[in-house]
């Protein structure tokens, strides 16, 4: 007779302990989603589910389209009614506070009132008295009239060597008549170029909040008729002498050169002392300075 098993009763096992870090979660309805093809229906909406259903899933074709729509939360009448209540408390201490009214007004008046005038805001800066600017800052603000220097020391550069020579005591040395011819032209091109290049790109942007290059009316523009009245005669002249039509004489060289040599002088520093740093802050701010190339 075989030996009969020994059997043992199985004990329970006991129930696992709560995670210390882990909360109770209330038992929420999942949310599921029901879809339509793109050939018609009404669409897909957030239908909530049973606790039963928890473990279930929705399987969608590859060729369904999910469209979701919300339902708006509908407030009770009693949050309805709080929400009343809070917005009468509110408006009432508005009302009633003088300061409201007075930043009320305040605002009105600024989006009724247009935008103050170039002149006035002009006029305003230049009463100001404004801060030194430091080493850094001024270089900033005084880029571009650095730059405009640089181009106007080549104009009287070229302005001395022809004036120099119509002027000085002649000497047994020979002038050499090519260069001055050359001299001459390259700054009459030079410089109708150079103004050219001023009214159409650069005066019309500082025009914007600066008088001195107003396109109408400003000195600079001004200045540059003037200047351009010479010199169509002087640039004349010396083209009839380098085709030869006539020989060149310094005396009439220079003679063409008196009637606009001051008004040239006077524009080539009076431009500089407008684009320098002083004048140059109390219209335009660091960084617009640095986004301007000449």
């Amino acid at each position: 007779m075989p030996p009969r098993a020994l059997l043992i009763p199985r004990l329970p096992s006991p129930a696992p302990a709560p995670h210390p870090r882990r909360l109770p979660r209330a038992r929420r309805p999942l949310l599921t989603l029901r879809s339509s093809s793109h050939g018609g229906g009404s669409g897909a909406s957030l239908t909530s589910l049973p606790p039963s259903t928890r473990r279930r899933r929705s399987t969608l074709s590859p060729t369904h389209s999910l469209r979701l729509s919300f339902t708006p939360l509908q407030h009770s009448t009693a949050s309805r009614r709080l929400s009343s209540h809070a917005s009468s408390s509110m408006g009432r201490q508005a009302a009633e506070d003088p300061r409201a009214d007075a930043d009320a007004d305040a605002q009105r008046k600024a989006a009724e009132t247009p935008a103050a005038s170039v002149e006035e805001g002009q006029a305003k800066a230049k009463e100001e008295d404004l801060a030194p600017l430091s080493d850094h800052d001024f270089r900033i603000y005084n880029q571009l009239a650095e730059r405009m220097d640089s181009f106007h020391n080549y104009f009287r550069q070229s302005w001395t060597i022809l004036w120099s020579a119509c002027t000085s005591t002649p000497t047994t040395t020979a002038i050499d008549t090519d260069e001055l011819l050359y001299t001459g032209l390259s700054l009459a091109s030079h410089l109708s170029a150079h103004h050219s290049i001023e009214e159409t790109y650069v005066f019309p942007h500082l025009a914007a909040r600066m008088p001195e290059f107003d396109p109408r009316a400003g000195p600079m523009v001004e200045q540059h008729a003037a200047i351009h009245a010479g010199l169509h005669d002087f640039e004349t002249y010396l083209r009839r002498c380098q085709r030869g039509d006539e020989e060149l004489d310094l005396a009439q060289l220079r003679a063409r050169m008196e009637g606009w040599g001051q008004v040239l002088w006077a524009h080539l520093d009076e431009e500089v002392r407008a684009l320098g740093a002083e004048n140059m802050r109390r219209y335009w701010t660091k960084n617009e300075i640095m986004r301007l190339r000449m």
